[in-house]
C-alpha cells in the first residue's frame, strides 16, 4: 500500500524490521497468550506478517516512532500453512523451553485448529490484531489504522472482514459498532474467554 499522512500519524505497510516493535506492542497492548511463549516467538510471527501474501499489516508512525499497527489475515489457513513451513523449526526452538506448561500447548492447538474450525459462510479475511501504544491513545492513530486497512482490503478487492474481540472489551466493541460491524454471535475462542464475532462490509472504491 501507499503511504497515508494524516493528523500527524503516517500509515504504511509493515516492513520486517517493524518485526520487533510490533511484538512488543502485542505484548503490552493486546495481552494474548502467544506472549506466553516467549518474545521470539511473537517477533518470528510479526516478521512473517510483514512478508506474507496471506497478510495485510498496517503500521502507523508518529514522531517517525511506530505506534500502532494492525494485521488481517487475508487467509488464516494459507498463512499459518506458510508460518509452519517457513518457520516451523525455529517456531520450535525458540518455543521449547515454555512448552512443558499446558496452557501453552493449548494455545498452539487452538491457533493451529482455529482456522479450519470457523464456520463455512465466515469472511476468509479477519483482523487478528489492532493496537495503539497507550502513550498516544485519543490521537487518532485507531482511526487512522482502521482506515489504512480499509483501503488496503480495497486494493486487493476483498468484500468483508471477520473481526473477533472479547465480549467484555467495551472499548474495541463500541469501535467495531461505531464502523457499521454487524454482529453475528458469540463463541468461546479459548476455555475461558467468549469473543463476540463481527461481519464488516467494505464499501466499493468510487470509480474515476
Amino acid at each position: 500500500m501507499s503511504p497515508l499522512a494524516t493528523t500527524g500519524n503516517l500509515i504504511r505497510a509493515g516492513r520486517p524490521q517493524d518485526a520487533r516493535r510490533l511484538a512488543e506492542l502485542m505484548t503490552r497492548g493486546l495481552h494474548t497468550r502467544f506472549s506466553h511463549l516467549g518474545q521470539g516467538v511473537v517477533i518470528l510471527l510479526h516478521r512473517h506478517m510483514t512478508t506474507s501474501r496471506h497478510c495485510l499489516c498496517v503500521v502507523a508512525e508518529r514522531q517517525g516512532r511506530v505506534a500502532g499497527y494492525a494485521a488481517v489475515l487475508t487467509s488464516g489457513r494459507q498463512f499459518y500453512r506458510e508460518f509452519l513451513i517457513r518457520k516451523g523449526l525455529l517456531c520450535g526452538f525458540l518455543a521449547l523451553p515454555r512448552l512443558a506448561r499446558i496452557s501453552n500447548l493449548r494455545t498452539i492447538f487452538t491457533a493451529l485448529s482455529y482456522f479450519p474450525a470457523a464456520a463455512d459462510n465466515d469472511p476468509d479475511a479477519e483482523l487478528v490484531s489492532i493496537v495503539v501504544d497507550q502513550a498516544v491513545r485519543s490521537s487518532g492513530v485507531g482511526r487512522d489504522l482502521w482506515e489504512g486497512v480499509v483501503v488496503g482490503l480495497q486494493s486487493r478487492g476483498i468484500p468483508e472482514l471477520k473481526i473477533s474481540t472479547d465480549v467484555g472489551n467495551e472499548r474495541a466493541n463500541r469501535m467495531y459498532q461505531n464502523r457499521g460491524c454487524r454482529l453475528i454471535r458469540q463463541e468461546p475462542l479459548y476455555h475461558d474467554t467468549e469473543v463476540n464475532v463481527y461481519v464488516y462490509r467494505v464499501p466499493q472504491r468510487p470509480e474515476c
